[in-house]
């Protein structure tokens, strides 16, 4: 929250993070980088955020002390803020601190199967069922692979040698 100064200036909330304002937190400096990419038209990931819609919520817009208190400490340097709903707002609910290994399953362009009723994305089915590579899943699905079939049939299988449904059949 801004107050006045006396000279009727504003001035920003003291957050209590830096010292002399010098050296900001990392969850301040994460704070104030998520407002200015909603925010500032300016900013280089603007585009990507408040271009297309992303907004930072009010209660988290007013006061870092309310950001913190919602999403809490960063755990460890090697974990940055991530929204869970890539298109979501950072809000309560939304917000999580993340390594980039989570992050890079949690982007827009994501490619996902559906593998005995769960749906995972590609790399974690690769490395869940471990049956063949990630790119060599990639490729079975680039294909036209079914997602299961691409999935847990082991490296080596032939597509020929399974039933495919009758209107993903090649015609030849």
């Amino acid at each position: 929250m801004r107050r006045l100064r006396g000279n009727g200036k504003k001035r920003r909330e003291d957050h209590g993070e830096s010292n002399n304002g010098t050296n900001p937190s990392p969850e301040y400096r994460v704070w104030a980088g998520l407002i200015r990419r909603c925010e500032n038209p300016r900013d280089r990931n603007f585009g990507n955020y408040g271009g297309r819609g992303i907004r930072v919520c009010f209660q988290w817009r007013q006061s870092y002390r309310a950001f913190v208190a919602d999403v809490g400490r960063r755990p460890s340097e090697r974990h940055s803020i991530d929204r869970i709903d890539v298109n979501g707002n950072y809000e309560p609910g939304n917000v999580r601190w993340a390594t980039k290994k989570v992050q890079a399953r949690n982007v827009r362009n994501i490619r996902t199967v559906l593998v005995r009723g769960e749906r995972i994305t590609v790399a974690e089915a690769a490395e869940r069922f471990a049956t063949v590579s990630k790119s060599a899943l990639f490729g079975r699905l680039r294909v036209g692979w079914g997602d299961e079939d691409a999935v847990l049939l082991p490296k080596g299988a032939r597509r020929d040698c399974i039933d495919v449904p009758r209107e993903r059949r090649r015609v030849t």
